[in-house]
């Protein structure tokens, strides 16, 4: 047996209720000899069978009655046909809680081991058109492992030959010389028929490699078992002598890598947290990298190379979720920013940003004292802050203040011109803004580094260039990324935040989602590079109808 590209195969099988033309009353459809004139029904039964490929055995198996979300009326012709029992039903459960044990299976045995797995069914119809169905009526979103799957018939026919006549799976087991095992359950006998078969192709040399592919829309996009590609797999045996290369993981670009930045983490997050986090993506341990400070301490930011593009949408669509009741915010990033997370884990390898080391040496180099605030209110504005310590001497551009999840944070730190001041600055600790106890602290110029690193230098948002405008080369110096703008924002809306400026539309670029939507993000060419930096200095952490402005340099 050659080695294959998926530890485990899940034979995942399902019977449904269709119209009998005959007489118009309930029937059961399953896989075996389908009629696609049939009407698609509600499912009734779901069975699933774990395959061990490397054991070549089967290390799991459950059987779930699913509840109709509509009354079915379970004849006798339904009942003799499937094995169902009246019996049987009133232990079902609704369809959402079946697809909820079986995701929560499948993410605790194989996803959070690093155990790769696909989807066995019998035709399309199950995962095109069947589930998709039942989760649009029970309003639930189908996980990233019901888009690839092997369809049992199709693989058959491409590895055996002269059975393109061959349709069901009694056919299959005569073929094979398997005797066709007539359980009480039809579904269930039906699911173990599938198991058998895969076991027994894999005993004679096939290789279950090549899944089916589908779109968001449900139709199968990739078919590897087609005429045309087992060809041109024939024709690459020829020189199989010769090429000695590993075949890449399904659906993964060799040419191309995919990398993601999550930002909000809390101090005690590890591996395992963030495979939790990522629930249904496959993630290896190796290519999660925590990115540390100055001082080795994790900042909050961890980086992640996934395997695909399908994965890193699917890991996009988790942005602001919440993690022990902190709110998390997922970006698309660069191998670059990953390969410095990853050697920050070594003290002689933090590298400090040049444009970071130039801010830093330029606020410290009057030897300010620096205090930090902590219980802002969210509404507080630089103005409020210079008010709050009216009559101390701060330098100028000495209030720093994070942004996170599009928000100010509660938090800022304050330069003023002399520690003697500072110090006297204490004397308002516990004073109000607003409504708002605030706190203030003592702090260092090393801690104030980590805080200026990992807050104001390269936290914009990445994109890929599939989603980026052709900015020319001797216009990017004097283009800004403005990020926080509301959804329904247009052209217009970031021509009005930039009034005082001569900003044309052609000059807004608006970035799209990776789901084709507006992100909220937009791309402003200035006349110069002048214009471009006043902007930068004067309209960034501004507000525009309620929302929180950002401004950051083209990169």
């Amino acid at each position: 047996m050659g080695d294959q590209n998926f530890d485990v195969l899940i034979a995942f099988h399902a019977v449904t209720t269709a119209a009998d033309e005959r007489g118009g009353r309930p029937m059961a459809s399953t896989m075996r000899g389908f009629d696609e004139r049939d009407a698609i029904g509600r499912i009734l039964e779901v069975n699933w069978c774990v395959y061990d490929v490397k054991q070549q055995l089967v290390t799991d198996e459950a059987q779930l009655f699913v509840r109709p979300d509509k009354y079915v009326d379970l004849n006798e012709y339904t009942m003799r046909r499937t094995g169902i029992r009246v019996e049987d039903m009133q232990s079902a459960v609704p369809f959402a809680e079946v697809m909820a044990r079986f995701n929560e299976y499948v993410f605790q045995q194989f996803v959070r081991n690093n155990i790769s797995f696909c989807l066995v069914t019998y035709g399309d119809d199950l995962l095109t058109r069947i589930l998709p169905n039942e989760a649009t009526a029970a309003r639930q979103k189908l996980h990233a492992h019901f888009n690839q799957y092997f369809d049992i018939g199709s693989d058959f026919r491409s590895f055996y030959p002269q059975t393109y006549h061959i349709k069901t799976l009694g056919e299959m087991l005569s073929f094979l010389k398997l005797k066709d095992l007539q359980g009480v359950n039809l579904c269930q006998a039906e699911c173990k028929n599938m198991v058998r078969i895969v076991n027994r192709m894999i005993k004679d040399g096939y290789r279950f490699a090549y899944p089916k592919a589908i779109n968001a829309a449900f139709q199968v996009v990739a078919d590897p078992t087609e005429d045309r590609v087992i060809k041109r797999e024939k024709e690459n045996r020829r020189w199989s002598t010769f090429i000695r290369s590993r075949s890449p993981e399904p659906f993964k670009n060799p040419l191309r890598s995919y990398y993601i930045r999550i930002r909000g983490f809390p101090p005690s997050t590890r591996e395992n947290d963030v495979v939790e986090f990522l629930r249904g993506i496959r993630v290896y341990k190796e290519d999660i990298a925590f990115l540390l400070d100055l001082e080795g301490k994790f900042s909050g930011e961890v980086y992640v190379k996934l395997a695909n593009e399908a994965d890193m949408k699917e890991a996009l669509c988790l942005n602001l979720n919440q993690v022990e009741d902190r709110y998390v915010e997922v970006f698309e990033t660069t191998e670059n920013e990953f390969n410095k997370a990853r050697a920050s884990q070594f003290a002689d390898q933090r590298e400090v940003h040049p444009d970071t080391r130039m801010t830093i040496d330029a606020l410290l180099r009057f030897n300010p004292g620096i205090l930090k605030l902590r219980g802002l209110p969210y509404t507080a504005t630089e103005n409020d802050i210079l008010n709050f310590f009216k009559g101390f001497q701060i330098m100028q551009d000495g209030i720093k203040r994070p942004i996170i999840g599009g928000k100010p944070s509660g938090e800022a730190f304050v330069l003023f011109a002399t520690k003697e001041e500072a110090q006297r600055a204490l004397t308002l600790n516990m004073d109000k803004i607003g409504n708002r106890f605030i706190e203030l602290f003592p702090t260092t110029p090393r801690e104030f580094e980590n805080f200026i690193m990992h807050n104001f230098i390269n936290s914009g948002p990445c994109y890929s260039k599939d989603f980026m405008p052709n900015i020319p080369q001797d216009k990017r110096r004097s283009t800004l990324m403005i990020s926080g703008l509301p959804f329904n924002a247009t052209k217009q809306t970031v021509i009005d935040f930039f009034s005082s400026f001569d900003i044309k539309e052609r000059d807004v670029h608006m970035l799209p989602s990776h789901s084709g939507k507006f992100s909220g993000n937009a791309l402003v060419i200035f006349e110069d590079e002048m214009e471009c930096r006043r902007a930068l200095k004067s309209r960034n952490l501004t507000y525009q109808d309620k929302r929180f402005i950002e401004l950051y340099e083209y990169k």
